[in-house]
């Protein structure tokens, strides 16, 4: 949860401002995403959320609890609640795709300990589950980089974590792939884990998400189910387009065009 947080570039009164205000109850059982163009605060909520950055001010709670990563004794209890992805990630050693995976499971068992029956069965499934199995000894530095992000989702399995912050986790995939990983963080959300994505494809959004976050310059735009968020005023208001929703059936899509000067 986030409670009236505002982060800023320093302390001066004119210090930039990524996120202003922002209240947001996240829970459990949901899959929520995040929209809004580019610099609009979507990476920066996220790291608010995981506890990478420190608010301005304002407050980050974890089940009722502030998150500080500063306490040195709750690091590994919270790496075992909480999972976070990046946009990219670049591994510079020679590990492979299963020892990467594998190291999500330290917080469970200490980065010295043995690996028990219960972490390989995680390692295990985290790869079957994201299709990972033929590449599991390739040296990860070897892969694409849709192939790292879906590592990176199988990092976050194996760290059974309650929580899964993802930025951008269809980046770089192919459709197939996407769907994939995207199919993945809905069955998670309804299994009773709390997801939460940001994303730049409102269809996707719309036919995944339970719940839509629209942000601008830091700022909340709109909150609720996508069909309610994403409506032609709000997407005009902040994406700068029209947007037009073309039906078939059951089934809808929206057609975009740039705002004419």
């Amino acid at each position: 949860m986030l409670e009236n947080v505002t982060l800023a570039l320093g302390e001066a009164a004119h210090a930039p401002v990524l996120v202003r205000d922002l209240d947001l109850d996240l829970r459990a059982g949901s899959l929520v995403v995040l929209l809004g163009p580019n610099g609009s605060g979507k990476t920066t909520t996220l790291r608010l959320a995981a506890g990478l950055v420190a608010p301005t001010s304002g407050r980050v709670l974890l089940d009722g609890e502030p998150l500080d990563r500063s306490r040195g004794s709750s690091l590994r209890r919270l790496a075992r609640r909480v999972a976070y992805v990046p946009q990219s990630y670049q591994s510079t050693f020679d590990f492979t795709v299963r020892e990467l995976v594998a190291m999500a499971r330290y917080p469970h068992h200490g980065r010295f300990a043995a690996p028990s029956l219960a972490d390989r069965r995680q390692v295990e499934a985290a790869l079957e589950r994201l299709e990972l199995v033929p590449l599991q000894h390739r040296i990860a530095h070897t892969l694409s980089g849709g192939e790292l992000q879906r590592v990176q989702l199988a990092r976050c399995l194996a760290s059974e974590a309650h929580v899964l912050l993802l930025d951008e986790p269809t980046s770089n995939l192919d459709l197939a792939h996407g769907l994939e990983v995207l199919e993945v963080c809905r069955a998670l959300a309804d299994e009773g884990r709390l997801v939460v994505l940001t994303l730049h494809d409102l269809m996707a959004a719309r036919r995944f998400a339970d719940r839509v976050v629209l942000l601008q310059e830091g700022r909340l735009v709109d909150d609720g189910t996508p069909v309610q968020v994403l409506d032609a005023g709000n997407i005009r208001r902040v994406f700068a387009v029209e947007a037009s929703e073309l039906r078939s059936g059951s089934r809808s899509a929206y057609w975009f065009d740039r705002l004419q000067s």
